[in-house]
């Protein structure tokens, strides 16, 4: 089995599973949802198994999709509540002459209401890291060269090789101090684009072992009811 810690930060999170197969004569990849399958012939190394799916990194980002989750589609009505800011706030706070969403936001089908809380989360977001990702560069003295909103589905942050940062538009609906700890880890990831001990040791300088397993089990708990916003 080719070790997952190998492969490289943009796949880290995604479910790759890598099988050997005596059967197979080249290496073979297949991307279904909530799956990422690596398969290769006894005669390749582990080595070439991991440079060879971090070069089709791009292509495995783009195809895949997370679990199938079978979701009523009913569109959201005054009862209900989402995330935002790290508390469940009912849907009637967000809308109106002085909300956030437009008036007529219940009046609308489910696909033009998840459009719109989409929108208004990559528009808030955008404005809260402006200022969140300066202090952490100050603290860390490292620095991004590019700050993008983007609609990721399955991971909240990333971080190129060339600096360039990009954060899940649903963080919005966390808490400030998750915002901060996503913050910090992509920002370390401009010195060490890997996870090894030397890239959580540069996380610590910012963000205590404590405040990264707190962050990371909101996350786990909360993680998959924003992203249903997706489906």
């Amino acid at each position: 089995m080719v070790n997952k810690y190998h492969f490289s930060s943009d796949l880290h999170e995604l479910p790759l599973e890598c099988r050997r197969s005596a059967r197979r004569k080249t290496l073979g990849l297949k991307v279904s949802p909530g799956r990422v399958l690596v398969s290769y012939p006894p005669a390749v190394s582990a080595k070439d198994v991991v440079l060879w799916v971090n070069q089709k990194s791009e292509w495995i980002l783009k195809h895949y999709q997370p679990p199938l989750i079978s979701v009523v589609d009913n569109a959201y009505t005054e009862q209900d509540t989402i995330f935002w800011n790290g508390h469940l706030e009912q849907l009637t706070a967000l809308t109106g002459v002085d909300g956030l969403l437009p008036t007529h936001f219940f009046e609308l089908t489910l696909c033009l209401q998840k459009q719109l809380l989409l929108e208004l989360c990559a528009k808030s977001l955008l404005v809260d890291l402006r200022s969140r990702v300066k202090s952490w560069e100050g603290v860390l003295s490292l620095h991004a060269r590019t700050v993008k909103i983007r609609p990721y589905k399955s991971r909240w942050g990333s971080c190129t090789q060339h600096a360039g940062l990009a954060f899940n538009s649903l963080l919005m609906m966390a808490p400030a101090w998750v915002r901060d700890y996503v913050v910090i880890h992509e920002l370390c990831h401009i010195k060490h684009l890997n996870h090894s001990h030397f890239f959580w040791a540069e996380v610590a300088r910012a963000c205590p072992h404590q405040q990264v397993k707190k962050a990371k089990s909101w996350l786990r708990a909360n993680g998959n009811q924003l992203l249903l916003i997706y489906r």
